[in-house]
């Protein structure tokens, strides 16, 4: 009976000496505490106070891994040798996430079936060059004029004239004398190559 209770007594001792406490802190590369990082250490988790430390009891003896993660910084994953009371300092990396560039391209051009345009050939435009760009634009269907004056001639399209009918010259919109019915676009017919008007609801 007397060795029974010498063997069992060993085994108790030997377990509850094997029970360790891992303790530390968590810090970043400017050694400011990261509050709320989680710290793994085999089947045991603690998270770091507002001072940045944690702290995990019963620790069993061994080689146990360690897991420590926070938002924002690079993990850390390794193993360590527990044999007794410990204390484990780790300090994270931001962590740099760069994104690859997006191209996106079109295979085919698609149409618009709401859009309408009408061209105005080169040879009405060479005719009608010491005309104002309303006067050119008459003869195209669907496009009247506002006539205040001799020079003074504004396209008018679904009833829209003034700035309700934008003017596009080299992909820049003209922004000035195109207001009031007593302005006309300050365009000169002469410049353009081709003259394109565009109608519909989604123009």
């Amino acid at each position: 009976m007397q060795k029974i209770f010498i063997v069992v007594f060993l085994l108790c001792f030997g377990l509850f000496h094997a029970q360790n406490t891992v303790s530390g802190t968590v810090v970043d590369e400017q050694n400011n505490p990261l509050s709320g990082s989680h710290v793994h250490i085999g089947s045991k988790t603690s998270t770091a106070d507002s001072s940045g430390n944690y702290s995990l009891k019963n620790v069993p003896n061994g080689n146990i891994k360690v897991y420590v993660s926070f938002v924002g910084y690079q993990s850390i994953d390794t193993i360590v040798a527990v044999s007794s009371n410990r204390k484990l300092d780790f300090k994270l990396k931001k962590k740099s996430e760069l994104l690859n560039e997006v191209s996106v391209k079109q295979k085919t051009n698609t149409y618009n079936q709401t859009i309408a345009e009408q061209k105005v050939k080169t040879e009405f435009i060479e005719r009608s060059s010491n005309q104002t760009l309303g006067d050119a634009l008459k003869n195209v269907t669907g496009v009247s004029i506002l006539k205040t004056g001799s020079t003074i001639v504004k396209p008018v399209i679904n009833g829209l004239h003034s700035n309700r009918v934008p003017i596009i010259n080299n992909n820049v919109r003209l922004e000035d004398q195109q207001w009031g019915t007593e302005h006309s676009p300050n365009f000169d017919i002469n410049s353009a190559g081709k003259i394109t008007v565009i109608k519909g609801s989604s123009g």
